[in-house]
């Protein structure tokens, strides 16, 4: 999980929309 929080805050794209929908389907997956 750790890692996944790190990846988003490294990729830290254009579009923090995205990449939180991103987020929540990792953690749902999970």
């Amino acid at each position: 999980f750790i890692l996944l929080l790190s990846r988003l805050l490294l990729m830290n794209t254009t579009d923090p929309a995205q990449e939180l929908q991103w987020l929540i389907r990792e953690l749902q997956q999970s």
